[in-house]
């Protein structure tokens, strides 16, 4: 039997393990009880296109006869900025060519998706939720933005050049209704946590977010104030003008995101910046996702006035 609804996890930067998504995925389930059947539940991993190579980078880096070796602080400072940080460069460089991690990461995106419209029954109009940490906010955003910006009938200078949709891109699919999945236009909602998008926007003159799929999404962004890593959303905007002229149709951050402050993690990390990695188990940002799931596939019966 087709699944109903779809939830789809994508993690965050840096060592991320293949099963990162186990643990929210337990105590989603255990909350929706009995509903859980009725969710296609998806998880997009992406570090394997990035850590082995960051991995003999720094293997050679440390093997090389330089002075590398210092503090054993020191050390491990190094090793953090190249498995955190390398992540995001990497991404962000060469995003046109098929060899790069922009393009392949893409690829599972897509690829998991097609996975989830089978199980859904290849329905496009059934509806998806999507969970994102960390930098995986930011891949999932430059997901959406490609593919809404993939039109041939727009002008050039505003055409997606780079990644999957690109002109060196391949042709996804020749079925529309699969295609209108995989461009997310069935989006119900967006659920980002930990989210540094304005690190990768704050040195553009204008900052334009994702179009809304359609008239239900709700972008719904979580942060602790004790990490540093995540921002809230709505207040950003680029230093010289509050709208693109170029993008008319893109809602400003404000008009696209609600921010909810939380507190994540237990008293070893709610305190600091360690709160980063807490989000994906913490009630705090697992129970709204569990009673937005339940108001759609379960929603309460209203009693009928005799």
């Amino acid at each position: 039997m087709a699944k109903e609804i779809a939830v789809i996890t994508i993690h965050g930067m840096g060592k991320a393990n293949p099963g990162y998504y186990k643990g929210f995925q337990e105590r989603l389930q255990q909350k929706l009880g009995k509903h859980w059947t009725r969710v296609a539940f998806g998880h997009i991993y992406y570090q394997d296109k990035l850590e082995p190579n960051e991995k003999f980078v720094y293997e050679r880096m440390k093997r090389a006869k330089t002075p590398f070796r210092s503090f054993i602080l020191w050390r491990a400072l190094r090793e953090f900025f190249m498995f955190y940080f390398a992540d995001p460069g990497s991404l962000e460089n060469n995003k046109r060519e098929p060899t790069s991690a922009y393009y392949q990461t893409q690829e599972k995106i897509a690829h998991e998706l097609r996975r989830i419209y089978r199980l859904l029954g290849r329905d496009k109009e059934k509806k998806v939720f999507i969970v994102a940490h960390s930098l995986g906010c930011q891949v999932i955003s430059s997901y959406i933005w490609d593919k809404q910006y993939a039109s041939a009938s727009l002008k050039s200078e505003k055409k997606t050049e780079v990644g999957l949709f690109g002109k060196e891109g391949k042709t996804l699919t020749t079925n529309e209704d699969e295609d209108a999945f995989l461009s997310l236009e069935s989006l119900h909602r967006f659920y980002t946590c930990g989210c540094n998008i304005p690190l990768f926007t704050a040195g553009h003159d204008h900052i334009v977010p994702i179009m809304r799929p359609n008239r239900d999404f709700k972008w719904l962004n979580y942060y602790s104030r004790n990490d540093a890593l995540g921002w809230p959303l709505q207040p950003l905007r680029g230093r010289k003008a509050l709208k693109d002229s170029k993008y008319p149709n893109n809602p400003t951050y404000r008009e696209l995101v609600e921010d909810h402050e939380i507190r994540v993690g237990g008293l070893l990390r709610f305190w600091n910046p360690l709160a980063h990695e807490c989000y994906f188990t913490d009630n705090s940002f697992i129970d709204p996702i569990a009673k937005d799931i339940e108001a759609l596939i379960a929603p309460p019966l209203i009693p009928v006035k005799k």
